[in-house]
């Protein structure tokens, strides 16, 4: 990748060609491990796209914070790998090296986390001595950094001939430190998309009031939702401040709470103590059952970081409320656009959050023009066919710019062809 250093950019990368001299090309894909909500990306790949994709990753590592790992099937193919962790966040991954010297792959696609000193070694490897097409996966910047670190991350990131971005704050970012814009592709994230499509239905009253009281909760109340892990980092707590905010005005509202981790015997003692309306369903696993679930909420709330459960309530229909601070959010918020797919509220502000879930809840929930809105923006961007694309682009060296256009173009070619344009 090359540093912006004038008003006319050089070509970002030696493997640069154009759209109708693209040839399929051998792929490696690193990740530290898999998780199953990769799920939608990694058959997409596997099996959608022109060029061959091999997986590359530890499934047995025991630090993945709960998350549940993918089971590849024989006919995708994946190599196993060691992870080493060397205290903290620090990973050295054991056979990585090989793989990026080996003749078998023409191009590299790493998860691009510094962290992982076996990245930087391989990364080098692969486009110095191998001289392989090196991409980075990533999240970016999250926010602005200066000093050391700020200096080390650009200079891993040089490492790579291209960048796949997660949202346009993290390319917004990169540009800023004089990155080539086409050779920064925002490739968003995604669910399973097409197997949610399955379960994705305008639910009935009487299908909103039966999943409601199954759950026991009241259906003449208002019911909020969050699927995620019960984690400190998610601020559920913040959520109960502002019901109980509410309460105190004379409105209540319902909570449902999808998942598990360290914080649920917290967060119950607090619903007791507030005497909250709050139901812990614990894991769901079933998609049938957590569509019903979030397509009977009024909405969903994200009080810390949207990330995917923004693109999982999308895609059932169900707006979004999260905090404004884009320094401290997950590239999944962009999705949410106040007054279009949800509502956004003032970081740790459970008066403002209250304020939202009420301007929120107050609108018909059954609306079809909300729904549509909330589907409009999964269906356009936020799922595995716009990704493939998109990673299809920066694979064969197209500018990204290009990339993009063609990405959105297939979705909507997609959709229709596979019956799923209303």
């Amino acid at each position: 990748m090359t540093e912006r250093r004038s008003a006319s950019p050089k070509p970002y990368a030696e493997h640069s060609v154009s759209s109708s001299t693209v040839e399929p090309r051998r792929v490696a894909v690193v990740y530290h491990y898999f998780a199953l909500y990769r799920a939608g990306i990694i058959q997409e790949l596997a099996h959608e796209s022109h060029n061959r994709y091999v997986f590359f990753s530890d499934q047995k590592d025991m630090r993945n914070d709960g998350i549940v790992m993918y089971e590849f099937p024989t006919e995708i193919q994946h190599v196993a790998l060691r992870n080493a962790h060397l205290g903290g966040a620090w990973i050295w991954q054991r056979g990585l090296v090989s793989v990026a010297l080996s003749r078998e792959y023409d191009t590299m696609v790493f998860l691009g986390d510094l962290h992982y000193l076996s990245t930087w070694v391989a990364a080098w490897c692969a486009r110095y001595i191998g001289r392989k097409r090196v991409i980075f996966w990533t999240t970016g910047w999250h926010r602005p950094e200066y000093g050391l670190m700020g200096w080390v991350r650009c200079r891993f990131y040089h490492i790579a001939h291209a960048l796949l971005l997660y949202g346009q704050y993290g390319w917004q970012m990169a540009i800023q430190k004089g990155f080539d814009p086409e050779a920064c592709y925002i490739v968003l994230n995604s669910l399973d998309w097409r197997s949610q499509l399955r379960f994705r239905r305008t639910p009935s009253t009487a299908d909103v009031n039966t999943t409601r009281l199954a759950l026991g909760v009241d259906p003449t109340v208002p019911m909020v939702t969050c699927v995620s892990r019960l984690t400190a980092k998610r601020q559920l707590g913040l959520l109960f401040e502002a019901a109980a905010l509410l309460k105190g005005q004379g409105i209540r509202i319902s909570i449902v709470l999808v998942g598990d981790g360290a914080e649920r015997d917290h967060l119950q003692q607090l619903a007791g103590e507030s005497g909250l309306d709050v139901v812990f369903t614990g894991a769901v696993h079933d998609e049938a059952r957590l569509a019903r679930i979030v397509q009977s909420a009024n909405v969903t709330v994200c009080p810390g970081m949207a990330g995917l459960t923004a693109v999982q309530s999308l895609t059932y229909g169900t707006p979004v409320i999260t905090h404004d601070d884009p320094d401290h959010q997950a590239p999944e918020s962009e999705a949410v656009l106040p007054s279009v797919t949800g509502e956004l509220f003032k970081r740790n502000d459970p008066v403002s959050l209250a304020a939202a879930i009420v301007r929120a809840c107050t609108k018909p929930m059954l609306s079809d023009a909300i729904r549509q809105q909330c589907y409009h923006m999964v269906d356009e961007r936020f799922n595995p066919v716009y990704q493939r694309h998109v990673i299809d682009g920066a694979v064969d060296g197209l500018r990204a710019s290009e990339t993009i256009r063609a990405a959105r173009r297939a979705v909507q070619t997609s959709m229709v062809i596979g019956g799923y344009d209303e």
